[in-house]
């Protein structure tokens, strides 16, 4: 009698890069407040330097599209330091697009030339993609958590076809296939959003995607309002944690829900 052995599955264990986008000289003038590059520059280092010093990532590509050079000596001596692999990448995004779409043109266009120009992230299986002056300060348990054979997004809100872009993680060849160049159609001025086309994708492509399993809890200052991310979101951010961890954000009928608590919030806010 022939013994049939069962075939061990192979999986992928090997870790994702970290990308940070970055336009530490932004083209964009009509969203964006924060516009001194000194003061951009200064937000972008302190979060490499998160990420280096605080995290367990060890892989991480920062790509800015303003063709800015600053002196790197000081974030590849803690690199070494800390054992981590640094890389650090340059270019001038198309200007004029940029001014006439908006940041989420600018966006897409890093993402694409860190994914055709990085050392690291030709040799990687998976991404994880971060804004570049902001500091996830759970990554590490994001980073543990997720599969990197499947495609991530953060809290969603498909019935309005828009979906979080601060954040998200998957394959290159899942980005290559479906999101590479999607960019394009972005133009904020008409209010189309980089949401609204990553969302328009992703239902018009019926693409399976998954909640970020832990919500993203983050440090730092928006470029378009000049107000700290997260600001006043406790109550949100424990019921944004249990709806991740539960792919709940993925289902219309917990809008309602969620629609209610900022209505009790209003309430209370008012008297």
């Amino acid at each position: 009698m022939k013994i049939l052995q069962r075939k061990k599955f192979n999986m992928i264990k090997e870790e994702p890069v970290l990308l940070i986008t970055a336009s530490i000289l932004p083209q964009e003038k009509n969203y964006i407040k924060l516009r001194n590059a000194k003061q951009r520059l200064e937000q972008y280092i302190n979060s490499i330097k998160f990420y280096i010093k605080h995290t367990k990532i060890k892989k991480i590509v920062f790509c800015d599209n303003s063709n800015y050079r600053f002196d790197t000596k000081e974030i590849f001596l803690l690199a070494e330091k800390y054992e981590k692999t640094v890389e650090i990448i340059h270019f001038l995004g198309d200007c004029e697009k940029i001014a006439e779409r908006g940041k989420g043109y600018g966006e897409g266009e890093i993402i694409k030339y860190a994914l055709k120009n990085s050392n690291l992230l030709e040799k990687a299986y998976a991404f994880i993609k971060v804004t570049g002056r902001i500091k996830i300060l759970n990554i590490d348990d994001i980073k543990n958590s997720i599969n990197i054979n499947k495609i991530y997004f953060n809290k969603s809100i498909i019935e309005y076809q828009a979906i979080d872009t601060v954040i998200f993680c998957m394959p290159k060849r899942e980005y290559a296939k479906y999101f590479m160049n999607v960019y394009k159609k972005v133009y904020d001025k008409r209010g189309i959003y980089i949401e609204h086309v990553i969302a328009n994708t992703i239902l018009r492509n019926r693409i399976k995607y998954y909640n970020i399993p832990f919500y993203p809890v983050i440090k730092g200052i928006r470029g378009t309002t000049k107000t700290p991310y997260q600001q006043n979101m406790e109550l949100e951010k424990k019921v944004y944690q249990g709806l991740s961890r539960f792919n709940l954000f993925n289902v219309n009928w917990i809008y309602p829900i969620i629609f209610s608590l900022y209505d009790e919030k209003s309430r209370k806010g008012g008297k």
